[in-house]
């Protein structure tokens, strides 16, 4: 009689990406005597939505307003965004990526003061 056992121990890390829907969750503006922290997110109050798709572009959608363009992640920080729609907001506009998780990430556009957007995503 032969008995044989295998274990295997495999550790596969998931690769997190910017690529899908990401919903407002959280946000801060700062009137600039104040911070903008993590302890001081509030409800988004916002139907705001990000669409990144693997071929590099994407959809913001607000309410009945939607704008396509592209975009470049540098997988790090740096979010370039850009569309050839003049009524959209974010043509040519560096934007800020941090603490990308698998179901939450911080995009921060450019701001005058501090601000935070944190998304989920869905």
């Amino acid at each position: 009689m032969s008995i044989c056992l295998t274990f295997c121990s495999k550790t596969e890390e998931q690769d997190i990406t910017l690529v899908g829907m990401w919903r407002l969750d959280k946000v801060c503006y700062s009137d600039g005597a104040s911070n903008c922290d993590n302890d001081s997110l509030d409800d988004a109050g916002s139907d705001e939505v990000f669409i990144f798709r693997e071929d590099g572009t994407m959809r913001l959608t607000t309410g009945n307003t939607s704008c396509d363009g592209a975009y470049e992640y540098d997988g790090k920080e740096i979010l370039d965004l850009n569309s050839d729609n003049t009524s959209c907001n974010f043509s040519n506009t560096t934007y800020r990526v941090f603490d990308l998780q698998a179901n939450s990430v911080t995009i921060n556009p450019p701001c005058r003061e501090a601000c935070i957007k944190a998304y989920v995503r869905i």
